[in-house]
């Protein structure tokens, strides 16, 4: 997959203007396995302190190298620059965590701390289309980096 930009109306009731080719897999970590499946998806964009973040997966959901990785724009259409220290989240077979991807982000209840939400292989020695939920904690660091507290496989308060 090859991730496009396009505007939309105002009422969002059509796009405007046509599609623009934003990123594709480029970097080593998104070219595993590169001959079956060349992937960047599941885009999800967020905003922080006047900067533009998107997470996106890489590789192919039923492969231990699926991973989320992010980029950074100064505007919602790019252009998008990917963060150097991707992938963000990747297998970690130590703790069971296999082909973590396909994320969103969502504040806490109260607002204080923000939770990345995303899908790991459910038996991470026999990696397949069978996918968990997981969630942990992520932010900014001070240099304006997106970091996960995880993968993890344990439940969060």
């Amino acid at each position: 997959g090859i991730m496009y930009d396009v505007a939309f109306a105002d009422d969002l009731s059509k796009p405007v203007g046509e599609p623009v080719k934003r990123m594709e897999a480029d970097q080593p970590w998104e070219k595993v396995r590169y001959a079956e499946n060349r992937c960047n998806e599941g885009a999800f964009v967020l905003k922080h302190d006047d900067r533009y973040y998107m997470t996106y997966s890489a590789n192919h959901t039923a492969f231990p190298h699926y991973g989320i990785g992010y980029a950074t724009a100064d505007k919602p259409l790019g252009p998008w620059t990917k963060a150097e220290e991707n992938p963000i989240a990747a297998t970690d077979l130590d703790i069971g965590v296999s082909g973590p991807g396909h994320s969103c982000i969502t504040s806490s209840p109260d607002g204080n701390e923000m939770f990345i939400v995303y899908h790991t292989h459910a038996d991470a020695t026999k990696p397949s289309g069978d996918r968990v939920v997981n969630i942990d904690r992520i932010g900014f660091d001070e240099s304006g980096k997106l970091r996960i507290t995880g993968p993890t496989r344990s439940p969060q308060p």
